[in-house]
């Protein structure tokens, strides 16, 4: 058999071979090369291979998550790559119907067809999350009100200029305008693995910790565990200027961010000039 009657042949299969997306996708690394060279040997498009990445990062991630993710995993890596695509995007803004869709998908009770139009009812009849850009603009606004209380009105916002530290709000002191607090939003939507997303996050906050007297990090629940196995990680604790709080994605009513990790917004500037980083 030739090489284009081989590809015809893959190409049939389809998804009778659906336990075939894993191993690729587990193969394919992070390299466009190797993933260029992967399409190539299986007769797919690279963005394909791409597909199939992003769906195992997405049953990585949720199986780290909680026992009921972890139970049903394995058998949701049997499963048609399309049928995980459709619970990644039902995860995205109800990961708890996301589940119950997932757990009925293991147990066979759910095809492709089907698990499409549950999603599809669901998206109709559920509050679905803004677009991330309004988002994230009601998020800073909502964020800016409980910042200015925290800091009980001594401080005054900001406005962001291109010299500016890289944050989304910057506070300085009424009566010393050099003393300077910020805070770092971290957007609730899964667009990328959980674990290259908190490290991305927590390399700017600490970035900007360098240069502002106070650092404060915000994110969401889903991303809290986390920023917590990378200070764990990389740090072991925080340094005394840099707080990490979390909130609820999806209810900005009721704001009310709780911290999980540092010593919590400092009421004056520390005594002790040296950098929060060094450990003596």
């Amino acid at each position: 058999m030739d090489e284009s009657q081989e590809r015809t042949r893959r190409r049939r299969l389809g998804p009778r071979e659906a336990p075939r997306w894993v191993d690729l996708a587990a193969q394919a690394g992070h390299p466009a090369s190797q993933r260029a060279e992967l399409a190539s040997k299986h007769g797919l498009k690279v963005s394909t291979v791409g597909r199939y990445v992003r769906a195992l990062h997405f049953l990585e991630e949720v199986g780290k998550s909680g026992t009921d993710w972890s139970r049903i995993v394995p058998a949701l890596k049997s499963v048609p790559v399309l049928s995980v695509e459709l619970l990644a995007r039902w995860h995205a803004y109800d990961a708890q119907a996301a589940f119950k869709a997932a757990r009925k998908l293991a147990n066979k009770e759910h095809t492709v067809a089907t698990l499409r139009e549950a999603e599809r009812h669901a998206r109709a009849t559920v509050a679905v999350p803004p677009l991330l850009r309004s988002f994230r603009q009601q998020l800073r606004e909502r964020a800016a009100q409980w910042l200015n209380g925290e800091l009980h009105n001594e401080f005054s916002r900001q406005r962001l200029v291109p010299t500016s530290p890289a944050v989304d709000l910057l506070f300085a002191r009424t009566i010393d305008e050099t003393e300077r607090v910020g805070l770092l939003l971290a957007d609730p939507f899964p667009d990328r693995p959980l674990v290259s997303k908190a490290a991305e996050f927590m390399t700017l906050l600490l970035g900007n910790a360098h240069v502002l007297d106070q650092m404060i990090g915000l994110v969401p629940d889903a991303l809290r565990e986390g920023c917590e196995r990378w200070i764990e990680t990389n740090l072991g604790s925080l340094p005394y200027n840099v707080s990490l709080y979390w909130t609820s994605s999806d209810n900005l009513q009721n704001f009310r961010p709780k911290i999980f990790a540092g010593p919590g917004l400092l009421n004056a500037r520390p005594t002790n000039r040296r950098s929060p980083f060094r450990r003596d």
